[in-house]
């Protein structure tokens, strides 16, 4: 370290606050770095995982809203206006599912775009026979509740299969939100790591070059003074070593040329 005492103590001092003021910017910018990361990655569980199951969770309550529609449908077969609104409203809600299904579907893995397409044929065979059913009601063919319910019987097959493959797509995805939460938690850990290091290391980049430079400055003032002290008490002998030619060394080189004068 013998370039230190080459260059003045201004210099000295201002390298000791760039070494500190680039290691503080390193902190920040790993600091930025890991939280663009974490919000990179909560953006992306948000509008994809999060987003699947909100829909899906919305997918479940339409599936149920049809069912109970479907009930309100053929237990008012015989009033004609509660018919049509029941239909309307179970229809609604068919449209919706499909909208909803449509909607999560790109965002899927293959096992799981294969489980919604799946239920998507149940819903449409559950549709159809609801249909024919209500066509039969129009005709006058089918006149009480359990009738109704004895035509849909070939249709429970295929509701529950969709309750199946609605299961098993729910499933897979908290799988998936469970896995980027995690990933989250790791990553936060590893950029709390990196900000620790990296104000442990600028740190102690500061405090080592902090000890030199006070080692360097201080060092030649106390020889200095003590030259000092024994030329004030008449001691011409002791040689004065001087080394650099920054402020401290010149000081010393001039107390030497003082006690060589004086000698």
């Amino acid at each position: 370290m013998d370039w230190l005492s080459r260059i003045t103590v201004r210099a000295k001092l201002m390298l000791l606050l760039l070494v500190f003021s680039v290691g503080m910017v390193g902190v920040s910018l790993a600091g930025w770095m890991a939280l663009s990361r974490t919000v990179s990655t909560a953006q992306s569980l948000v509008e994809s995982e999060v987003a699947a199951v909100r829909t899906l969770g919305e997918i479940r309550a339409g599936v149920g809203n049809m069912r109970r529609f479907e009930k309100d449908m053929f237990l008012n077969l015989s009033y004609e206006e509660d018919l049509e609104r029941y239909r309307i409203s179970w229809k609604q809600q068919a449209d919706g599912i499909r909208t909803a299904m449509a909607g999560i579907e790109d965002g899927l893995a293959d096992q799981e775009r294969a489980a919604l397409q799946t239920m998507r044929e149940g819903i449409a065979n559950y549709e159809k026979v609801v249909e024919t059913i209500l066509v039969g009601i129009s005709r006058g063919e089918v006149n009480d509740p359990w009738r109704a319910n004895q035509l849909l019987e070939p249709s429970k097959a295929d509701i529950r299969a969709a309750d199946a493959a609605l299961a098993s797509v729910a499933e897979s995805v908290n799988q998936r939100v469970d896995q980027a939460v995690a990933g989250m938690a790791e990553l936060q850990r590893q950029a709390l790591a990196w900000l620790l290091a990296g104000a442990a290391s600028a740190l102690g980049a500061s405090l080592g070059l902090g000890y030199l430079i006070a080692q360097r400055v201080a060092t030649p003032l106390q020889r200095a003074v003590q030259v000092i002290e024994r030329v004030a008490s008449g001691d011409l002998s002791q040689a004065v070593i001087h080394r650099g030619t920054d402020e401290t060394a010149r000081l010393l080189a001039g107390v030497a040329a003082m006690q060589g004068s004086l000698s």
